[in-house]
């Protein structure tokens, strides 16, 4: 029988100088497989890092932020832009109670602003950041379009989302990437209306364009603001690329206008697309007064003053315009009323104001009995009295060349502005 080998006791010192060795051996395996990598402890604080800590303190920034999302799984590949450099940013969270977080850096080249110009990257938490602040968010309307989401999401098959400038074609976008399988991963977002040409040029030829890649959700937005032959070369990149069993793609636009409607039509026969339509506001007239409210109580928690009602008449003239900026011109124009009104109310006297400063901008733009932005479906003397503040504006505020316009004294036009002033509230 063989006698048991007996190890040769080892001093704690020696032990703690092995340990060294192979942490020293550890760290320059690490240093040298081509790959930057950063730890963090749990509570946040650095724990090994492979970067010049001096030199990279934005990168280091950046990866202590992205924390929260990958302890939750919900980034496990980042891309980033951090001083004029992408990174791809791969993240693995250690087992058991120490939790540490590990991210592994793959560096990309040089990114000039107009190489990047009109292309975003967003994680999912920037992106539901993203969706929370949007006005569909607020109105709940997403609840209408989420079996439709779901379903086209489950499939694998794109989406196309249309609808007007502001029904919230981004913002549906945007939740419907969230709720995808690929949302630990990448959104890229094209905007055509935004790309230069070294953008479009990195898109369809570049080595590192997100068209080439895998795992990422590709949102192509706005294709009827780009000229025909880079849309006809982008959708050809998308299909040699096979970009559509690789990536999650959504594409959105204005279908309005015989270009675009020559691409919604490639985008369903080619893509096999499942479509999402946006409803213009002025669709949903009767909901306006609800939405004001809704948009009133956000912005009393944002703005230093409270606005705490809009009157009739003014919810009247809000409800007749026909609001061709739909959601968004809506909500800017509702901040400005609260930021303008007096004695915590929004009058009808200052919607009409705002409005008519919206005609250079929506030219073609009015509401049901409205002309030129005044309800004609009132008495004579408030009619008057609106003529009367238009003249004003248009004259700079002047009150005496606004009086003489009109033919009338000062004192009669002082009168007229005040005349039923009582029937605003």
């Amino acid at each position: 029988m063989l006698a048991p080998r007996v190890l040769p006791m080892t001093s704690s010192s020696e032990r703690v100088t092995h340990a060294h060795a192979e942490n020293v051996f550890l760290r320059d395996v690490i240093r040298n497989s081509g790959v930057d990598t950063v730890i963090y402890n749990a509570d946040g604080s650095l724990f090994f890092t492979t970067l010049d800590r001096g030199g990279n303190k934005a990168l280091l920034s950046t990866l202590r932020a992205l924390m929260p999302e990958a302890l939750r799984s919900e980034a496990d590949v980042v891309r980033k832009a951090v001083g004029g450099r992408t990174y791809q940013i791969k993240s693995f969270v250690s087992a058991g109670a120490d939790g540490k977080v590990t991210f592994f850096l793959s560096r990309g080249g040089s990114q000039s602003g107009s190489r990047n110009a009109g292309i975003a990257t967003f994680t999912k938490a920037e992106a539901r950041d993203e969706y929370l602040g949007s006005p569909y968010s607020l109105t709940g309307d997403v609840g209408a379009l989420a079996k439709t989401l779901e379903t086209a999401l489950a499939s694998g098959r794109p989406l196309l989302v249309t609808g007007e400038y502001g029904t919230g074609r981004t913002a549906v976008a945007g939740y419907a990437y969230t709720i995808s399988r690929r949302a630990s991963h990448p959104l890229v977002e094209i905007d055509c209306g935004m790309l230069t040409d070294r953008s479009r040029d990195f898109l369809l030829n570049g080595r590192t364009s997100p068209l080439f890649e895998s795992d990422l959700t590709i949102h192509v937005k706005n294709m009827e603001a780009s000229d025909r032959a880079f849309v006809t070369e982008l959708f050809s990149s998308l299909v040699s690329s096979n970009a559509v069993s690789r990536n999650g793609l959504i594409f959105s636009c204005d279908p309005r206008g015989e270009l675009v409607g020559s691409y919604i039509s490639y985008i369903k026969d080619k893509f096999q697309c499942i479509q999402v339509e946006l409803p213009p506001l002025r669709e949903s007239r009767e909901r306006i007064p609800t939405i004001a409210k809704l948009y009133l109580s956000q912005l009393n928690a944002d703005l230093p003053k409270e606005v705490l009602r809009i009157d009739r008449q003014a919810m009247a003239l809000l409800t007749e315009y026909s609001w061709p900026g739909n959601y968004v011109q809506f909500k800017r124009l509702l901040l400005q009323l609260c930021v303008i009104s007096r004695d915590h109310t929004i009058r009808a006297t200052d919607v009409r104001s705002l409005l008519a400063l919206e005609r250079p901008v929506y030219p073609d733009a009015g509401g049901a009995g409205e002309s030129h932005g005044i309800d004609l479906e009132r008495p004579l003397a408030q009619i008057e009295r609106d003529i009367v503040e238009l003249v004003i504006q248009k004259n700079g505020g002047n009150q005496s060349a606004a009086a003489r316009q009109l033919g009338i004294s000062r004192t009669t036009l002082w009168r007229m502005t005040k005349s039923d002033a009582r029937q605003d509230g």
